[in-house]
């Protein structure tokens, strides 16, 4: 069972790294957006996929290992962590440090979707305004102040 501890431990750690990973790149989309440059966002978007793709990858393997370790001690997935408690704290402290990494990451996506929203919102009145002076324009093409 302590091989199967240490390989639980070991895919958490892995799991941090990648979350440490994405909330740079989410700090980086956060930049590259306020300073216009949404081809790099793009970019850091479409990267992202593999990130995101291998932390599905771990989370298999940390259920997985769970469901091993559960087994072997002879209880349900669901009380493995209260079993452990006293004979694995590290797996406690990195299950929190995990849940914190994953919070400020989407604490940032957050506030990339707020800035894409309020850009958005800004398009949409900007081109309403378009649309009122193209009206306008037409509406004053025919009218005898233009004629003279």
């Amino acid at each position: 069972m302590r091989l199967l501890v240490d390989e639980l431990i070991r895919l958490y750690g892995d799991k941090r790294d990648l979350l440490d990973v994405m909330l740079l790149s989410e700090s980086d989309k956060c930049f590259y957006a306020e300073s216009g440059n949404m081809d790099r966002v793009e970019e850091a978007l479409s990267q992202d996929e593999d990130i995101i793709a291998r932390i599905n990858e771990i989370d298999c393997d940390i259920a997985e290992a769970e469901r091993k370790i559960a087994l072997l001690a002879g209880v349900p997935v669901n009380r493995l962590y209260r079993r452990l408690s006293n004979h694995a704290p590290v797996l406690l402290e990195l299950r929190r440090d995990l849940r914190s990494r994953l919070a400020a990451v989407i604490a940032k996506r957050d506030e990339l979707t707020k800035w894409f929203r309020r850009s958005l919102d800004e398009t949409a009145r900007a081109a309403d305004e378009l649309r009122r002076l193209d009206h306008l324009h037409r509406s004053l093409k025919g009218h005898p102040i233009n004629k003279a």
